[in-house]
């Protein structure tokens, strides 16, 4: 198993706030759009930060989707008692791109709130201008310069603002079937997908105007009339950092949509504390065990009020 750890020195130096401020300070200069200045401002209010290194892959790519198509035409043909594994590893021998990922370890801030499980990662970026495969406003560009990559969890880039070199049409992701159960009727195909929720809604650009596509029903949504409307929307709904994620259904969700969405956030956060505790303590980095109060964590969350 290749190793995907990162290194003690670097968890070490998360904990000094001076790299990290002179990278934010950095940037305040270059941003000049009002809508990009105000989401910095609010991964600036964020009381904790440090730096964190991932293993960056998207899964949703031009090459797999190309693949799967192939795969459906060409399908092959197995016996029954042929196992899942071995049928696997013999169509991704014929179609090379079906399971492969292509890794790229990227440093990104982790933004913490006091709760500890309203969190914000940030890639850390050279800054270099963007050219996505779509028209975009000024704002758009210079948010792709440098905010390309912002999530909400643990940047695997298929969640979150997608960089723009991964930008695909919303035709692209139903094509994937599972990552998006609904179809996108034709007319919405081209349309670039800029924002993915971990639900799997997506948030769509069409003529400048966004709107959220439902991935379970297809449900179309309104978002806003332009990219700075869309941003401040986001940034509103983040603001409470209360870790709701952000995604087609808001926060007129059920009391218990909404306790299982604010304790699979807390869940998660807590196992990455746990994990990096262990990383600079030194221990072997196997993937995060499931501490032994997780229920009663679980039942905790639960209890949270609702704002």
């Amino acid at each position: 198993m290749r190793d995907t750890t990162t290194p003690a020195s670097k968890i070490i130096e998360a904990n000094v706030d001076g790299p990290i401020d002179q990278y934010l300070a950095r940037l305040r200069q270059r941003v000049k759009q009002p809508c990009n200045l105000a989401l910095l401002d609010y991964l600036s209010s964020f009381p904790e930060r440090r730096l964190q290194e991932f293993p960056f892959s998207t899964f949703c790519t031009k090459q797999r989707l190309a693949s799967m198509s192939k795969l459906r035409t060409h399908k092959p043909d197995f016996g029954r008692d042929v196992p899942i594994q071995t049928r696997a590893k013999k169509a991704s021998r014929l179609f090379p791109g079906l399971l492969s990922v292509k890794e790229e370890k990227r440093q990104f801030i982790a933004f913490i709130a006091e709760n500890r499980a309203h969190r914000q990662y940030l890639a850390i970026t050279s800054g270099r201008p963007a050219t996505p495969w779509f028209d975009c406003s000024a704002e758009l560009l210079e948010f792709y310069r440098f905010f390309g990559c912002l999530a909400e969890g643990g940047p695997r880039g298929d969640e979150g603002f997608m960089p723009a070199k991964y930008v695909l049409d919303l035709g692209s992701f139903g094509d994937f079937g599972r990552i998006i159960m609904a179809k996108p009727p034709n007319h919405l195909r081209p349309h670039p997908v800029i924002f993915r929720a971990r639900s799997g809604d997506c948030a769509f650009m069409a003529g400048g105007s966004f709107k959220w596509f439902g991935w379970w029903r297809g449900k179309i949504k309104d978002i806003a009339n332009s990219f700075p409307e869309f941003l401040s929307e986001y940034v509103r709904y983040r603001s409470r950092k209360d870790a709701l994620p952000f995604d087609a259904a808001g926060r007129k969700r059920s009391r218990q949509r909404y306790l299982e969405d604010i304790s699979v956030c807390r869940v998660y956060a807590a196992l990455e504390d746990k994990a990096m505790a262990n990383r600079v303590a030194g221990r072997i980095d196997l993937p995060a065990p499931t501490p032994r109060d997780m229920r009663v964590r679980v039942w905790r969350f639960l209890a949270v009020p609702i704002p």
